[in-house]
């Protein structure tokens, strides 16, 4: 017997980040929790990513925090975070950022080197957060 779920789904696209590069959605909403797609470091003005790691991390994040804004809840309502990197090396920095960034409840967490990312990002990053 299938299973019937009695809770909508709610998409959240929000014109003050990038415009999204395929088929999916800024963020799921389903319940009280928020589940944030990749994020990169796209700016949304110039639609660039800039060269150096430290401000990829900042601006991903702010492009995530935004969405999560949208959707009703905040960086301090994350639960999980995944981050992602093309060069381990990096990960010093991207830590000194996410401790100030994440500084009230540091979430479960999951850090991981990959060989590619959209548009030849050196980092992103998806939240689960709750509203």
């Amino acid at each position: 017997m299938e299973k019937k779920y009695n809770k909508p789904l709610q998409s959240i696209m929000d014109e003050n980040t990038p415009m999204i590069i395929g088929p999916y959605v800024q963020a799921m909403i389903y319940g009280d929790l928020v589940f944030i797609s990749g994020q990169i470091a796209i700016d949304p003005v110039s639609g660039k990513i800039p060269s150096d790691i430290e401000t990829q991390v900042r601006q991903a994040i702010k492009n995530a925090e935004i969405i999560l804004t949208q959707a009703g809840s905040s960086l301090k309502r994350a639960i999980k975070v995944n981050m992602y990197m093309t060069d381990l090396d990096d990960f010093p920095t991207i830590n000194r950022i996410y401790q100030e960034l994440f500084n009230i409840s540091y979430p479960a967490r999951s850090c991981m080197e990959v060989s590619r990312l959209p548009g030849g990002a050196n980092f992103e990053i998806d939240i689960v957060a709750a509203k």
